[in-house]
């Protein structure tokens, strides 16, 4: 019997020891990996990057958007007076989410040998890098994305960036591999489709290149012919377009400011809509909605005059909203480039060296395109690119 007993105590021990030993593991959380491949990462990273660059609170319309007189403040009128807020930033905020992802899938692709996911890590760390320090200037890049093993990165010149920039965007241009493994999902943008990705690259570096004409011609022109010849947008299919969903989390962030949070602090500039009036621009109906008139039949589009105080200029009701297709709209989508900017760019680079008159206007009706169902289809064409350089009429850039 005593046998008995020590026997069944000393099972009971081992048991206990043995659960003992195991009571840290529900520390870890079987649905929260700590590593996951690139296709699991690249969709939350790319909604990150668009709501930023697209959304209200930082590079979009609480800031350059009103900067460039697009919209006005209709209340709190300090970014509207150059008084910057500390949520109103040039994207630091990416530092440590988007960028530190795609960070992740450049060096996952590398280590597992698959380009595909290394050159879309490339093209949107690009992407991102290049809307951050076109609005900041000097920014850390070379010593960024680093963590722990370097708190105190180093600025780098806006120059360096885009020096940078063109090499990334040339690498992954070239490494695309349109059959190699890629991503079966997470991809927002393209659904896969790598020979997209290549025209992404190649249109953002085009677009990078139109940045220096007022600082190095030579490098502009040598860049811009390189990206065009190597395949940029041809069609509003290559569009980066995010489709967003009716249902939150994942709404449109315009949307979302106006109806979930329920803010009304951005109407439409004068300038913008003065502007868009004097030219019988056929897109003023889809970038701004009719005021709110009390008089119905007196209901038009107004704009808000930038930099007001507070109370000062008319009562708000007068003041035409966000176009519904963005403010009303849950699913509505944001694009981070599109083809009607890729034939801006060229033809900006058309016209400084005695291109046809016509290309802007040209140009001018791809962008209404995608909002009017009268415009007539053109095919593209590329425009030639003189030794001589090109017309500088882009501002400077560093």
């Amino acid at each position: 019997m005593r046998d008995t007993i020590l026997s069944v105590l000393a099972a009971a021990l081992i048991a206990s020891g043995t659960a003992c030993g195991n009571l840290t593991e529900i520390n870890t959380n079987p649905n929260g990996p700590v590593d996951v491949p690139p296709p699991s990462i690249l969709g939350n990273a790319i909604q990150q990057v668009v709501d930023v660059v697209d959304g209200v609170n930082s590079l979009n319309i609480r800031g350059g958007g009103l900067w460039v007189q697009y919209y006005s403040e209709i209340q709190y009128r300090d970014e509207d007076k150059y008084i910057v807020r500390p949520g109103t930033s040039g994207g630091w905020e990416l530092y440590r989410g988007a960028l530190e992802d795609f960070q992740r899938m450049i060096d996952k692709g590398v280590a597992a040998n698959t380009p595909n996911w290394a050159a879309v890590g490339r093209i949107m760390k690009s992407y991102t890098f290049g809307a951050m320090t076109d609005a900041m200037g000097d920014i850390p890049y070379s010593e960024a994305l680093q963590g722990s093993a370097n708190l105190t990165p180093k600025y780098d010149t806006q120059h360096d960036i885009y020096t940078a920039l063109f090499v990334d965007l040339t690498t992954a241009s070239q490494q695309i591999d349109p059959a190699g493994i890629g991503f079966p999902s997470g991809d927002l943008l393209y659904a896969g489709d790598m020979t997209e990705w290549r025209k992404f690259a190649n249109s953002l570096r085009l677009r990078l290149a139109m940045h220096l004409t007022n600082r190095d011609a030579a490098t502009a022109t040598a860049q811009a012919q390189a990206a065009v010849t190597a395949g940029v947008f041809q069609s509003n299919a290559d569009n980066a377009t995010l489709l967003y969903l009716s249902v939150a989390p994942n709404q449109n962030p315009i949307y979302t400011d106006a109806h979930v949070s329920n803010r009304d602090d951005y109407g439409l500039s004068k300038t913008y809509v003065d502007s868009l009036k004097s030219w019988n621009d056929p897109r003023l109906p889809v970038f701004a909605q009719v005021n709110k008139d009390t008089i119905v039949a007196n209901r038009t589009y107004q704009g808000l005059p930038n930099g007001l105080n507070d109370g000062e200029g008319p009562a708000l009701f007068y003041i035409s909203r966000i176009g519904a297709n963005w403010r009303e709209t849950p699913n509505a989508p944001l694009s981070l480039m599109t083809y009607s900017e890729v034939l801006f760019l060229e033809a900006e680079a058309g016209n400084g060296v005695g291109s046809p008159a016509p290309r802007p206007r040209c140009t001018r009706a791809r962008s209404a395109r995608p909002w009017s169902s009268t415009a007539s289809p053109r095919p593209p064409s590329t425009p030639t690119w003189p030794s001589r350089g090109w017309r500088t009429r882009v501002g400077p850039r560093g």
